[in-house]
């Protein structure tokens, strides 16, 4: 069974006295020092939880969605994906077909070949991946 650390405060000990299935006035009853600034710490405590809950779902859901078009994306990339794209690069490929192949995403690909350029110091490559990154993110909105 595992162990339930203590509260870490009156707000987050509230909570669980409510979440437990207590009534507010239960709580007071339990505890006279509550105050109603307490109650309200507990409230704003409790919805920082939820919202915490909601989001990450929707994250997840949004990172699965990626994952099961591009299987890649997110993940960490590997000196055989960077050689592969190198040489796609070189041999003209568009981008969007190298995504399809490395089965990652757009960005990631003209963020990586940025990446590259840098380091390269291609100073033309960086400004074409810098404008498509901003042509990019400008449609995303």
């Amino acid at each position: 069974m595992t162990q339930v650390p203590p509260p870490a405060n009156k707000a987050e000990s509230i909570v669980r006295m409510v979440a437990g299935g207590c009534e507010y006035t239960q709580v007071m009853a339990a505890d006279p020092t509550v105050s109603k600034k307490d109650l309200f710490d507990a409230v704003m405590l409790a919805l920082r939880m939820r919202m915490d809950e909601v989001l990450s779902g929707a994250h997840a859901q949004r990172l699965a969605a990626i994952k099961a078009k591009r299987p890649r994306a997110y993940e960490k990339w590997n000196s055989d994906e960077d050689e592969q794209l190198r040489s796609m690069h070189a041999r003209g490929m568009p981008v969007e077909e190298i995504a399809e192949v490395l089965q990652r995403q757009v960005s990631a690909i003209r963020s990586r070949l940025l990446k590259f350029s840098i380091a390269e110091g291609d100073l033309k490559v960086t400004q074409q991946a810098s404008l498509a990154l901003t042509v990019e993110a400008k449609q995303a909105r």
